[in-house]
């Protein structure tokens, strides 16, 4: 992660708005009805259920390395309590089955997979996979290409440091840095109780 990096300038977030937690500000961000959406990192899929249920999307892409089975356990839960004894890839397939072709499975790193997608193809990009500096800044640059001119990109854990895992995050930087650009803009801030917060950006 970069020593340094810049600051969120005050006109960056002329408009923004706070939001109690992140459901509130998928709620809140126009997403229309029928998007095409994208969530980098899906974990058991919890958030993605959400997305679907509020925002209904015509075409859900799921970027995942899809093997959570190979860590004995996430945020206390055995894995195979949380994935009923199957593979991470076959219960988040099994889960989202009722949706058919309107879900997208894309298994592998996803700025592998992710650059397989059509450039201003995406509504919503909701980036939560590898925090690393590196990975998260090409992640966004990924993301950039893919996203509609009026589309939004969230990105989760905009925290420096999780001093559960004692590792550092390179979000913060990354998403500054986009900003300072002077191509994006601070669309909403999503507080946590823990403070693992979200950002949402638009193009400026």
């Amino acid at each position: 992660m970069p020593k340094y990096y810049p600051a969120i300038r005050p006109e960056s977030v002329i408009g923004a708005r706070l939001y109690a937690d992140r459901y509130q500000m998928l709620k809140d961000l126009g997403i229309p009805r029928g998007a095409r959406i994208a969530e980098i990192g899906v974990a058991h899929g919890e958030f993605s259920d959400f997305l679907i249920r509020e925002i209904e999307p015509s075409h859900f892409y799921a970027l995942d390395r899809f093997d959570m089975e190979t860590t004995p356990v996430h945020w206390g839960v055995p894995q195979e309590v949380m994935f009923k004894g199957k593979t991470h890839h076959d219960f988040y397939r099994d889960r989202f089955a009722s949706l058919g072709d309107r879900m997208i499975m894309m298994r592998g790193l996803s700025t592998d997979t992710a650059q397989n997608l059509p450039d201003s193809l995406l509504d919503l990009i909701y980036i939560d996979a590898n925090h690393e500096y590196e990975m998260v800044s090409r992640d966004a640059a990924i993301s950039t290409q893919k996203i509609k001119p009026d589309g939004v990109l969230v990105f989760n854990d905009y925290i420096l440091y999780d001093s559960s895992m004692r590792v550092e995050y390179g979000v913060v930087p990354v998403v500054n840095e986009l900003i300072d650009s002077g191509a994006w803009r601070v669309a909403g801030f999503a507080l946590d109780r823990s403070m693992f917060c979200d950002i949402a950006i638009k193009h400026a």
